[in-house]
């Protein structure tokens, strides 16, 4: 894979509105600006530096570092979204008012740590976004800070998962982000996928923003690897997501 070298002071962007990916590794020569005003732009390979390389975020669409990154400077989102790994190294990361951070799980049992995280700048809105990925239940919290501070007026939770292709269990409390005793004690407003009921709060004893999930459902997919009777509950010949399962058919209240 070719290797991006981006200079100090190098901002990268793209044309059109299109998704556009980059799955070589790239390396900072210093601070550069990624800027998603073109459309949305996803990095898969790591993201390195040569001695203190940071990132800023501008614009309004997504950009995604899902790689191993290694860079040791800090990140700066000025608008829009940045989804970061949680296989990255140490970031502090200040998200201005009406930008998103996101941790992205990419390895089971591993979290996203920020060192310092500053949310808000006077006032408005910051959004947090805890993307599941596909391993199941995360057995870490998505994302740590060591040290926090909060400036914003309201806080946004937004849970992402592609509930086709994972299976997560309801019941036992998901740690999304774990900070300092008494850093947050602001409530949250939270947004769950399509398909998901459950819960977010944030837990101020335990120190950290917790989703509980009560159910989750998807829609069944015909594969008749039993047999070929359209059947009620006796036929595994179905796909909940990725599991097999049989059909079952509810009356009114149930």
């Amino acid at each position: 894979d070719k290797v991006m070298v981006l200079q100090e002071g190098a901002t990268v962007s793209k044309g059109g509105v299109d998704p556009m990916r980059f799955v070589g590794p790239v390396t900072l020569q210093g601070s550069a600006t990624l800027d998603g005003f073109g459309g949305e732009l996803e990095f898969t390979g790591p993201v390195g530096d040569t001695g203190f390389g940071g990132v800023t975020k501008i614009g309004g669409a997504t950009i995604s570092l899902l790689g191993a990154n290694t860079y040791i400077g800090g990140n700066t989102i000025s608008n829009g979204t940045l989804k970061v790994s949680t296989q990255s190294a140490d970031n502090n990361t200040t998200v201005n008012s009406g930008a998103t951070l996101g941790a992205v799980v990419t390895s089971a049992g591993t979290t996203l740590t920020i060192p310092s995280l500053t949310l808000g700048s006077g006032g408005g809105n910051v959004e947090l976004l805890f993307d599941l990925g596909t391993l199941g239940n995360p057995t870490a919290p998505v994302m740590q800070a060591n040290f926090l501070t909060t400036n914003a007026a309201t806080y946004e939770v937004t849970v992402e998962a592609d509930l086709e292709n994972l299976t997560l269990t309801g019941g036992t409390p998901i740690t999304l982000l774990k900070y300092p005793a008494g850093a947050f004690t602001n409530d949250v407003v939270a947004t769950l996928p399509a398909g998901m009921t459950g819960t977010v709060i944030n837990n101020t004893a335990a120190s950290e923003i917790q989703l509980t999930i009560t159910a989750v459902s998807r829609a069944l997919t015909w594969v008749g690897n039993e047999s070929s009777d359209w059947d009620i509950d006796d036929s595994i010949n179905w796909l909940n997501g990725i599991l097999p399962t049989t059909y079952r058919e509810l009356g009114a209240g149930d």
